[in-house]
């Protein structure tokens, strides 16, 4: 059975500091993380999210990408994973 996720709260990377967290909420349908370093790979019930270690300037942090499909079109975020707890039990879900 598919572990089911109702919400993932992530704040979103942008030229504005102190953006309010964005909600994701259940009625996405896929969620697939890919991290590489450590090397992780999981299918959930939300939709086509990746998990990456991208370099920003100098400084290195993990982002998010999420991409939903909605009324046909493909729309995409950038999030940073402010909570490192939440992210790590998220990592952990099994698909």
């Amino acid at each position: 059975m598919s572990a089911i996720v109702e919400s993932i709260n992530l704040t979103p990377i942008g030229a504005i500091d102190g953006a309010l967290p964005v909600k994701l909420t259940r009625g996405i349908k896929t969620l697939h993380i890919e991290s590489r370093n450590p090397p992780v790979k999981n299918n959930l019930p939300l939709d086509a999210v990746k998990l990456h270690d991208d370099a920003f300037g100098i400084e290195r942090i993990p982002v998010v990408r999420l991409s939903a499909e909605q009324g046909g079109a493909w729309m995409e975020w950038t999030f940073k994973a402010d909570d490192k707890e939440a992210l790590q039990n998220l990592l952990m879900i099994q698909g």
